[in-house]
């Protein structure tokens, strides 16, 4: 796994560069603490996960999220509590409070998917060697229940569980939405929100900020609109 770290604090940076030279399957691509430099490394450089301070100066965490139009996945590294609500907008893997322990950076990585994700352009030249799966199982009221993706409307994550709409029933799970998202085809579901994914062809009607599926509106996040708009604006005649 390859990451890189952004902080403008220079023993932050070398406390990290400690922890992480102990984990042999994270290797550090790059440590700035200049976010247009950081900027520059992202474009030429495979990174799968950022660690990324908040306040910084020329641009803050967030703001330098918003940069990028592919970020990998983040981990907040920050002195502050303050920002861990807003975070989630950004679909962040967790939010680290200075300072940080090698057991609690551990937890964090640990977080990653299992498996990285393809660029799309891509997955989208690969040659389909099996058909999408038309069904999976989740464990719910410990039991395996049966989900067909034909009828899952949408997903809700509602505190540590997800919420599973079908057409003719609602499914509770402690999956999270993060292992969820990460297994649905992505060509028929899209994550919209830090809290909710939606069966693409089931959107009835969208604007700028939000989205129905089945008479309910669900709202779209700010960090997400981009690529929301750009996949919902390709059914646009």
């Amino acid at each position: 796994m390859k990451c890189m770290l952004i902080d403008d604090e220079a023993f932050a940076l070398k406390v990290l560069e400690s922890h992480i030279s102990k984990l042999a399957h994270v290797d550090i691509v790059a440590s700035h603490t200049d976010v247009i430099e950081a900027f520059n490394t992202l474009q030429n450089e495979e990174v799968d996960l950022l660690f990324l301070d908040i306040e910084m100066p020329n641009l803050n965490g967030f703001e330098f999220l918003k940069t990028l139009k592919r970020p990998p996945s983040v981990i907040i590294t920050t002195a502050y509590r303050d920002y861990a609500l807003e975070s989630y907008d950004f679909a962040v893997l967790d939010y680290l409070v200075k300072p940080i322990s090698l057991e609690r950076l551990i937890t964090a990585i640990n977080k990653m998917p299992k498996q990285k994700e393809l660029p799309r352009d891509y997955v989208a030249e690969l040659p389909s060697s099996e058909d999408p799966p038309l069904f999976f199982y989740v464990q719910s009221d410990r039991q395996f229940k049966k989900i067909n993706l034909d009828a899952l409307l949408y997903v809700e994550s509602i505190r540590n569980q997800l919420k599973l709409v079908l057409t003719n029933e609602e499914v509770f799970t402690t999956m999270t939405l993060v292992d969820l998202v990460s297994k649905l085809p992505e060509r028929q579901f899209l994550q919209i929100h830090r809290s909710y994914i939606v069966a693409v062809n089931r959107v009835e009607q969208f604007n700028h900020s939000f989205l129905s599926v089945n008479g309910k509106q669900l709202p779209i996040g700010n960090y997400y609109k981009q690529q929301v708009l750009k996949t919902l604006n390709d059914f646009v005649w």
